[in-house]
């Protein structure tokens, strides 16, 4: 379930980037660039709608959010959304839309907060369009860096994601690796069509010892290890 109580305000508020430079602007520009016909688009989990709000800046398009925190869509509702949805429990309901009538569903670091993330990529795979696309991205806690951090400092959070936060209240509480990540999508017949894991590389410090195209080489080869997050493009 997300809602203000498990996804405090504090938190919602953090979230303050430029609307045009944030980190999964890299993400989107890359989807958006190789894939066409996209009219209707739903960004599932949009909090206050910094991440995509500024898609409809570079494409002429339909966009729909949905969240489950009434204050993240009072602030969402600042930007140029085509319409704003709340729901009260991802988990287990069903969003407000007809079977397949987007031709794009974003999801970005949803289903880590959930209690059932099967229930909701199940109604990601039911809104998308036959033929349609789903990207969806979850944090990878544990990388090589994140394992010797948990190793040496007993840290569920080494990336300090929510640093003010104690293990009974973490936000997150489902965690993924790489191949039960994509089996999950499987079983809801969306099938990846590009790995976007190379957008976020995560090594120890001798990284500044290695080339950017080696970093993202080995970030989309084994994310397991290098990647601080599971990013695909699905098609369904």
């Amino acid at each position: 379930m997300i809602h203000e109580e498990h996804f405090s305000r504090t938190d919602i508020d953090a979230i303050d980037e430029n609307i045009a430079q944030n980190y999964f602007t890299p993400v989107l520009e890359d989807v958006l660039n190789q894939i066409a016909d996209i009219k209707n688009i739903c960004d599932v989990g949009c909090g206050n709608g910094i991440f995509t709000a500024h898609i409809k800046q570079k494409m002429s398009c339909k966009l729909v959010g949905v969240d489950g925190s009434k204050y993240a869509l009072e602030k969402a509702a600042e930007f140029n959304f085509d319409e704003l949805h709340h729901i009260h429990d991802f988990s287990s309901d069903t969003l407000p839309f007809d079977d397949g009538i987007f031709d794009l569903v974003i999801n970005k670091d949803v289903l880590e907060h959930l209690v059932h993330p099967e229930h909701l990529v199940s109604e990601i795979a039911r809104i998308t369009r036959r033929g349609g696309y789903a990207l969806i991205h979850v944090p990878n806690h544990f990388p090589f860096v994140g394992r010797l951090k948990l190793l040496f400092r007993n840290t569920i959070d080494p990336f300090h994601y929510f640093p003010e936060s104690r293990r009974w209240n973490f936000p997150h509480i489902r965690f993924f690796n790489h191949k039960d990540f994509l089996a999950l999508m499987f079983t809801e017949g969306l099938k990846p069509v590009m790995n976007l894991c190379c957008h976020f590389p995560s090594f120890p410090k001798i990284r500044r010892l290695m080339s950017k195209s080696l970093k993202t080489q080995l970030a989309r080869q084994n994310p397991d290890l290098f990647a601080e997050g599971f990013t695909y493009l699905f098609r369904r």
